[in-house]
Protein backbone atom coordinates (compact mmCIF):
# COMPACT_ATOMS: atom_id res chain seq x y z
CA UNK A 1 0.00 0.00 0.00
CA UNK A 2 1.23 3.27 -1.00
CA UNK A 3 2.12 5.65 2.15
CA UNK A 4 0.39 9.12 2.56
CA UNK A 5 2.87 11.95 2.09
CA UNK A 6 4.02 13.73 4.95
CA UNK A 7 3.15 17.13 4.95
CA UNK A 8 5.73 20.40 5.82
CA UNK A 9 4.28 21.71 9.08
CA UNK A 10 7.56 24.70 9.06
CA UNK A 11 5.64 27.05 10.75
CA UNK A 12 4.41 24.70 13.68
CA UNK A 13 8.37 22.93 14.15
CA UNK A 14 9.37 26.87 14.49
CA UNK A 15 6.72 28.82 16.31
CA UNK A 16 4.31 25.94 17.45
CA UNK A 17 3.38 28.72 20.37
CA UNK A 18 2.22 31.04 16.93
CA UNK A 19 0.36 27.78 15.53
CA UNK A 20 -1.67 27.17 18.74
CA UNK A 21 -2.83 30.75 19.09
CA UNK A 22 -3.70 30.46 15.54
CA UNK A 23 -5.70 27.00 16.62
CA UNK A 24 -7.52 29.06 19.04
CA UNK A 25 -8.44 31.98 16.93
CA UNK A 26 -9.63 29.90 14.26
CA UNK A 27 -11.51 27.74 16.87
CA UNK A 28 -13.23 31.27 17.95
CA UNK A 29 -14.11 32.07 14.32
CA UNK A 30 -15.23 28.86 13.15
CA UNK A 31 -17.69 28.92 16.05
CA UNK A 32 -19.47 32.66 15.22
CA UNK A 33 -19.52 31.35 11.34
CA UNK A 34 -21.46 27.89 12.26
CA UNK A 35 -23.43 30.06 14.79
CA UNK A 36 -24.48 32.49 12.20
CA UNK A 37 -25.14 29.21 9.83
CA UNK A 38 -27.31 27.44 12.22
CA UNK A 39 -29.40 30.78 13.28
CA UNK A 40 -30.13 30.98 9.58
CA UNK A 41 -30.95 27.50 7.96
CA UNK A 42 -32.69 26.59 11.66
CA UNK A 43 -34.42 29.24 12.90
CA UNK A 44 -35.37 29.03 16.28
CA UNK A 45 -39.02 29.96 17.90
CA UNK A 46 -37.86 33.38 19.18
CA UNK A 47 -38.01 32.18 23.23
CA UNK A 48 -34.17 32.76 24.60
CA UNK A 49 -34.14 28.32 25.36
CA UNK A 50 -34.99 28.08 21.64
CA UNK A 51 -32.17 30.71 20.86
CA UNK A 52 -29.56 29.22 23.46
CA UNK A 53 -30.64 25.60 21.77
CA UNK A 54 -28.83 26.52 18.58
CA UNK A 55 -25.92 27.98 20.16
CA UNK A 56 -25.22 25.06 22.01
CA UNK A 57 -25.51 22.93 19.15
CA UNK A 58 -23.20 24.86 17.09
CA UNK A 59 -20.93 25.02 19.84
CA UNK A 60 -20.65 20.74 19.88
CA UNK A 61 -20.30 21.12 15.89
CA UNK A 62 -17.18 23.58 15.79
CA UNK A 63 -15.69 21.28 18.07
CA UNK A 64 -16.36 18.39 16.56
CA UNK A 65 -15.08 20.08 13.83
CA UNK A 66 -12.30 21.93 14.89
CA UNK A 67 -10.81 18.02 15.93
CA UNK A 68 -11.60 16.54 12.53
CA UNK A 69 -9.73 19.45 11.18
CA UNK A 70 -6.82 19.12 13.33
CA UNK A 71 -6.20 15.63 12.82
CA UNK A 72 -6.52 16.14 8.30
CA UNK A 73 -4.62 19.18 8.59
CA UNK A 74 -1.68 16.97 10.38
CA UNK A 75 -2.23 14.05 9.10
CA UNK A 76 -0.61 11.57 8.15
CA UNK A 77 1.42 12.40 11.26
CA UNK A 78 -0.85 13.04 13.66
CA UNK A 79 -3.75 10.26 14.89
CA UNK A 80 -6.35 12.49 16.14
CA UNK A 81 -7.58 12.83 19.98
CA UNK A 82 -10.49 9.94 19.23
CA UNK A 83 -8.21 6.95 20.72
CA UNK A 84 -6.91 7.33 24.30
CA UNK A 85 -3.16 5.40 24.41
CA UNK A 86 -3.71 4.14 27.89
CA UNK A 87 -5.90 0.53 28.46
CA UNK A 88 -9.74 1.39 28.95
CA UNK A 89 -9.38 0.22 32.59
CA UNK A 90 -6.24 2.48 32.88
CA UNK A 91 -8.40 5.18 31.14
CA UNK A 92 -11.07 4.87 33.27
CA UNK A 93 -9.23 4.68 36.45
CA UNK A 94 -7.73 8.04 35.83
CA UNK A 95 -11.07 9.80 35.29
CA UNK A 96 -11.49 8.81 38.91
CA UNK A 97 -11.01 12.25 40.66
CA UNK A 98 -13.48 14.23 38.49
CA UNK A 99 -15.67 11.30 39.00
CA UNK A 100 -15.87 11.52 42.86
CA UNK A 101 -16.11 15.32 42.85
CA UNK A 102 -19.63 14.57 40.45
CA UNK A 103 -20.79 12.15 42.89
CA UNK A 104 -20.25 14.58 45.72
CA UNK A 105 -21.43 17.56 44.23
CA UNK A 106 -24.89 15.66 43.08
CA UNK A 107 -25.15 14.61 46.73
CA UNK A 108 -25.01 17.87 48.48
CA UNK A 109 -26.90 19.29 45.57
CA UNK A 110 -29.64 16.89 46.14
CA UNK A 111 -29.59 17.78 50.32
CA UNK A 112 -29.43 21.64 49.57
CA UNK A 113 -32.29 22.01 47.40
CA UNK A 114 -34.64 19.68 48.83
CA UNK A 115 -34.00 16.92 45.73
CA UNK A 116 -34.58 19.47 43.16
CA UNK A 117 -32.79 18.12 39.82
CA UNK A 118 -33.88 18.99 36.35
CA UNK A 119 -32.50 16.68 33.92
CA UNK A 120 -33.90 18.23 31.06
CA UNK A 121 -32.98 18.12 27.39
CA UNK A 122 -32.16 21.30 26.98
CA UNK A 123 -29.66 21.14 30.46
CA UNK A 124 -28.14 18.09 28.64
CA UNK A 125 -27.28 19.72 25.16
CA UNK A 126 -25.84 22.67 27.31
CA UNK A 127 -23.55 20.50 29.56
CA UNK A 128 -22.52 18.79 26.59
CA UNK A 129 -21.89 22.21 24.65
CA UNK A 130 -19.74 23.63 27.49
CA UNK A 131 -17.89 20.35 27.71
CA UNK A 132 -17.12 19.96 24.11
CA UNK A 133 -16.24 23.25 23.69
CA UNK A 134 -14.20 24.23 26.47
CA UNK A 135 -12.11 21.23 26.31
CA UNK A 136 -11.53 22.13 22.04
CA UNK A 137 -10.45 25.50 22.79
CA UNK A 138 -8.00 24.83 25.91
CA UNK A 139 -6.90 21.53 25.79
CA UNK A 140 -7.30 19.98 22.05
CA UNK A 141 -6.00 23.19 20.27
CA UNK A 142 -3.07 23.55 22.65
CA UNK A 143 -1.96 20.22 24.32
CA UNK A 144 -1.65 17.83 21.20
CA UNK A 145 0.98 20.40 19.45
CA UNK A 146 2.97 21.13 22.48
CA UNK A 147 3.42 17.34 23.01
CA UNK A 148 4.27 16.73 19.09
CA UNK A 149 6.38 20.21 18.75
CA UNK A 150 7.89 21.56 22.43
CA UNK A 151 11.41 20.12 23.25
CA UNK A 152 10.91 19.95 26.28
CA UNK A 153 9.86 16.97 29.03
CA UNK A 154 8.75 19.76 31.08
CA UNK A 155 5.69 19.88 28.97
CA UNK A 156 3.79 16.85 30.82
CA UNK A 157 3.73 19.03 34.02
CA UNK A 158 3.40 23.01 32.20
CA UNK A 159 0.60 22.13 29.71
CA UNK A 160 -2.21 21.29 32.45
CA UNK A 161 -0.86 24.15 33.88
CA UNK A 162 -0.83 26.60 31.74
CA UNK A 163 -3.81 25.83 29.95
CA UNK A 164 -6.40 25.24 33.82
CA UNK A 165 -4.55 29.03 34.44
CA UNK A 166 -6.12 30.45 31.35
CA UNK A 167 -9.36 28.58 31.72
CA UNK A 168 -9.54 30.18 35.06
CA UNK A 169 -8.98 33.37 33.99
CA UNK A 170 -11.46 33.13 30.76
CA UNK A 171 -14.12 32.46 33.90
CA UNK A 172 -14.11 35.72 35.14
CA UNK A 173 -15.85 37.17 32.54
CA UNK A 174 -18.78 35.67 34.08
CA UNK A 175 -18.70 39.03 35.96
CA UNK A 176 -20.52 40.43 32.99
CA UNK A 177 -23.28 38.27 33.53
CA UNK A 178 -23.81 39.00 37.30
CA UNK A 179 -21.67 37.13 39.40
CA UNK A 180 -20.67 38.79 42.37
CA UNK A 181 -16.57 39.40 42.93
CA UNK A 182 -16.35 37.04 45.45
CA UNK A 183 -18.39 34.31 43.12
CA UNK A 184 -16.43 35.09 40.07
CA UNK A 185 -12.46 34.99 41.91
CA UNK A 186 -13.67 31.69 43.65
CA UNK A 187 -15.04 30.44 40.36
CA UNK A 188 -11.99 31.36 38.39
CA UNK A 189 -9.59 29.54 41.73
CA UNK A 190 -12.07 25.79 41.10
CA UNK A 191 -11.71 26.20 37.85
CA UNK A 192 -8.09 26.77 37.46
CA UNK A 193 -7.53 23.53 39.49
CA UNK A 194 -10.51 21.62 37.68
CA UNK A 195 -8.29 22.76 34.69
CA UNK A 196 -4.94 21.47 35.62
CA UNK A 197 -6.87 17.71 36.55
CA UNK A 198 -8.58 17.86 32.56
CA UNK A 199 -5.39 18.74 30.87
CA UNK A 200 -3.26 16.18 32.84
CA UNK A 201 -5.95 13.61 31.49
CA UNK A 202 -5.73 14.91 28.31
CA UNK A 203 -1.76 14.33 28.63
CA UNK A 204 -1.38 10.93 30.29
CA UNK A 205 -4.57 9.19 27.74
CA UNK A 206 -3.51 11.04 24.39
CA UNK A 207 -7.33 12.17 23.87
CA UNK A 208 -10.27 14.89 24.65
CA UNK A 209 -12.87 12.53 25.01
CA UNK A 210 -11.85 11.51 28.47
CA UNK A 211 -12.05 14.94 29.32
CA UNK A 212 -15.07 15.92 27.36
CA UNK A 213 -16.97 13.01 29.14
CA UNK A 214 -16.31 14.10 32.64
CA UNK A 215 -16.31 18.19 31.86
CA UNK A 216 -19.93 17.59 30.53
CA UNK A 217 -21.62 14.82 33.40
CA UNK A 218 -20.04 17.45 35.55
CA UNK A 219 -21.79 21.03 34.38
CA UNK A 220 -24.81 18.78 33.59
CA UNK A 221 -24.97 17.75 37.37
CA UNK A 222 -24.43 21.92 38.26
CA UNK A 223 -26.66 22.78 35.31
CA UNK A 224 -29.69 20.46 36.35
CA UNK A 225 -28.92 19.94 40.15
CA UNK A 226 -28.13 23.92 41.42
CA UNK A 227 -30.88 26.23 41.66
CA UNK A 228 -28.15 29.15 42.31
CA UNK A 229 -26.88 29.22 38.74
CA UNK A 230 -28.78 31.16 36.43
CA UNK A 231 -27.54 30.61 32.79
CA UNK A 232 -24.84 28.47 34.04
CA UNK A 233 -23.37 31.30 36.20
CA UNK A 234 -23.38 32.04 39.65
CA UNK A 235 -25.37 35.01 40.85
CA UNK A 236 -26.20 34.47 44.41
CA UNK A 237 -23.60 35.18 46.94
CA UNK A 238 -22.12 31.70 48.32
CA UNK A 239 -21.75 31.30 51.84
CA UNK A 240 -18.97 30.66 53.33
CA UNK A 241 -19.24 26.94 53.69
CA UNK A 242 -19.76 27.01 50.14
CA UNK A 243 -16.75 28.46 49.27
CA UNK A 244 -14.37 26.61 51.59
CA UNK A 245 -16.59 23.69 50.21
CA UNK A 246 -15.95 24.52 46.46
CA UNK A 247 -12.23 25.34 46.90
CA UNK A 248 -10.89 21.93 48.99
CA UNK A 249 -13.13 19.73 46.46
CA UNK A 250 -11.04 21.20 43.30
CA UNK A 251 -7.64 20.95 45.56
CA UNK A 252 -8.69 17.74 45.39
CA UNK A 253 -9.02 16.98 42.23
CA UNK A 254 -5.32 18.98 41.17
CA UNK A 255 -3.43 16.43 43.55
CA UNK A 256 -5.77 13.36 41.88
CA UNK A 257 -4.14 14.98 38.51
CA UNK A 258 -0.95 15.84 39.36
CA UNK A 259 -1.51 11.82 41.07
CA UNK A 260 -2.22 10.25 37.83
CA UNK A 261 0.41 12.06 36.32
CA UNK A 262 3.12 10.50 38.25
CA UNK A 263 1.42 7.32 38.75
CA UNK A 264 1.85 6.85 34.73
CA UNK A 265 5.02 8.23 34.65
CA UNK A 266 6.95 10.26 31.80
CA UNK A 267 8.05 7.52 29.59
CA UNK A 268 4.54 5.71 29.50
CA UNK A 269 3.09 9.37 28.90
CA UNK A 270 5.62 10.19 25.82
CA UNK A 271 5.41 6.78 24.17
CA UNK A 272 1.40 7.45 24.34
CA UNK A 273 1.96 10.73 22.15
CA UNK A 274 5.27 9.45 19.76
CA UNK A 275 2.17 6.89 18.70
CA UNK A 276 -0.42 10.12 18.30
CA UNK A 277 2.58 11.66 16.50
CA UNK A 278 4.48 9.10 14.89
CA UNK A 279 6.59 11.16 12.85
CA UNK A 280 7.76 13.37 16.07
CA UNK A 281 8.95 10.98 18.38
CA UNK A 282 12.22 12.66 18.43
CA UNK A 283 10.52 16.14 19.43
CA UNK A 284 8.87 14.83 21.65
CA UNK A 285 11.62 12.62 23.62
CA UNK A 286 13.20 16.70 23.62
Amino acid sequence: MKEKKQRSHTITEKAPVLAIAFWIVFAFVLEIVLDGLFKSFFPSDGTKTGIDMIGNISSISMAILLMILMKVWYSPQYKGTLKSGLTLKLTLLVMVPMIIKSVVVLVIQLFQFNFWFDPSFYNIVKALAAGFWEECVFRVTVIPIAMGFFKTEKKIWILPAVSGLIFGIMHMVNIKGGATITNTLTQALVTSLDGFFYGALFVVTGSAFPGIIMHSVYDFICFAGDKSLTDGIMTTSLQTWEIIFNIVLSLIVFAGGVMIIKKVGDTRILSVWRKKWSQKAAAIQG
